[in-house]
This record gives structure tokens, C-alpha cells and sequence, in this order.
């Protein structure tokens, strides 16, 4: 009589745990209707002019199509500054709410993503760490 090998066992799979995104939070529990739809707006757009002032509404760039091919030269390690640093005014931001302030005048908080996203996080209980978000009340 012939025995017949014994076939191995299959030993289930085991996953390493599965972890989530810090801004997991946000999708969990959202089954129920949406609240509100929010659209996005265009505020405004300004381009900087050769005199250091800036030109409201800006202007898109021209197009100019490149001969091809196009060769590109090796990097040399000097840092160059952008064209637009000497045109920068005290605060980084002014051109920005002068720009807002003719073409849309009737906006009355702007604030960058990164301080809604800490928000956010500091609301949510995720993340209490310590962050200002100052606000300039104007009139």
C-alpha cells in the first residue's frame, strides 16, 4: 500500500494593520446629505510690471511656441533670485489684497489653506497643537 503525501495546510494570510491617513476623519461618517456645496470663486489676479508696480486685472502669458528640439544645459549651482523678488513691498502680501480690493471689493476674509487646514485639524481634536491665524479687521 502507497501512501499518499499529505497535501500542507494553508496557513492564512496575515496583512500588516492598515493605517489610516491623518485626515481619514474627514470622510467618516459623511453617508447623510451634504450640508452645503461650495464653489470656487475667482478673487482676483495681478502681474508685476517692469516699474515694480502691479497691473490689475493681470494678464495671461503670451504664448510662444519653442523650436524643437528643445536641449536643456546642466544646472550650475549659483541660485538665481525669481524675477519678481525686487518687486516685493514690505509685506509680501499687499499687492495681493490691493488686487482683491478692485476687483472684488465686497470679500471680506481671505486666509491661505494652510491656516484653514490647521483649523481644521485643531477642531477636529486630531491635532492640538498651538497655531495663530491673525486677522486684520479693516473699517
Amino acid at each position: 500500500m502507497i501512501d499518499k503525501p499529505e497535501t500542507p495546510k494553508k496557513v492564512p494570510e496575515t496583512k500588516p494593520p492598515v493605517k489610516k491617513p491623518p485626515h481619514i476623519w474627514m470622510m467618516e461618517d459623511t453617508i447623510g446629505p451634504p450640508i452645503a456645496t461650495i464653489e470656487s470663486l475667482f478673487l482676483f489676479r495681478y502681474d508685476w510690471q517692469p516699474s515694480g508696480s502691479i497691473s490689475v486685472p493681470g494678464f495671461l502669458p503670451k504664448w510662444a511656441p519653442r523650436k524643437l528640439p528643445i536641449i536643456l544645459q546642466a544646472d550650475s549651482s549659483d541660485q538665481k533670485p525669481k524675477p519678481n523678488t525686487i518687486y516685493f513691498p514690505r509685506n509680501s502680501l499687499e499687492p495681493a489684497f490691493e488686487a482683491l480690493s478692485i476687483m472684488n471689493p465686497a470679500i471680506d476674509i481671505l486666509a491661505n489653506s494652510k491656516s484653514l487646514v490647521k483649523l481644521l485639524h485643531f477642531s477636529s481634536s486630531r491635532e492640538l497643537q498651538p497655531f495663530a491665524m491673525s486677522l486684520d479687521m479693516i473699517n
